[in-house]
């Protein structure tokens, strides 16, 4: 089953912005590779509290794995349009 793109709204942009900033806050004191073991973890329960009357496992893996792909690709285009330190 295909799920459609949506454009973040408001509330969906401040919700991202204030996990992403959670992160940041406790980054200097919790690797990337626990940082990323976390969000794991917080996405395994907020999928086992899926509605599975109205959300299939397939559905939810689907919007999980193409918002892993969105994800990726947009920090590697930020990291690529970024200027280097030192550089105008």
């Amino acid at each position: 089953m295909k799920h459609k793109t949506i454009i973040a709204d408001k509330h969906q942009t401040a919700a991202y912005y204030e996990v992403a900033e959670l992160m940041r806050k406790h980054a200097p004191n919790v690797s990337a590779a626990e940082l990323l073991a976390i969000a794991a973890n917080m996405v395994g329960k907020i999928l086992a509290l899926q509605d599975q009357t109205t959300m299939t496992r397939a559905v939810a893996l689907a919007i999980v794995s193409a918002n892993i792909e969105a994800g990726n690709r947009e920090a590697v285009e930020a990291f690529a349009n970024s200027t280097p330190a030192g550089r105008a």
